[in-house]
């Protein structure tokens, strides 16, 4: 596509319309010779970081559509806004409660509480 003239967004849009077929090739492959279930990852990857998706997207929108846009300090709030619902609808729904045990170990192992 590159020496066709077209700009690097082109390319990113192919990539984007290939991948998920790859995905699912892949997917594929690996049930033929093991017992994969993609339904169980579908279910266990998938539905999560779809979810992920929507309610930081969700939570970002909404900051951006009710802070106004002038400065940099309207900027960083934004991007902390933004920042900290990625990370904790990450950690509440993309985890499953054994990996959100394990991170709450390791960060209570790393940070010392007196």
């Amino acid at each position: 596509a590159f020496k066709l003239g077209a700009g690097p967004i082109i390319g990113y849009c192919v990539y984007l319309m290939f991948a998920p077929i790859i995905m699912f090739l892949d997917l594929l492959i690996l049930r033929k010779y093991t017992s994969f279930s993609i339904r169980h990852f579908a279910f266990s990857v998938f539905v999560p970081v779809v979810l992920v998706m929507i309610m930081s997207s969700v939570i970002s929108f909404i900051a951006i559509y009710f802070i106004p846009s002038d400065g940099f300090i309207c900027f960083v709030v934004k991007c902390i806004i933004s920042f900290t619902a990625t990370c904790l609808s990450a950690f509440f729904i993309g985890l499953s409660k054994p990996m959100r045990t394990k991170v709450l170990y390791i960060i209570k192992a790393k940070i010392p509480f007196q």
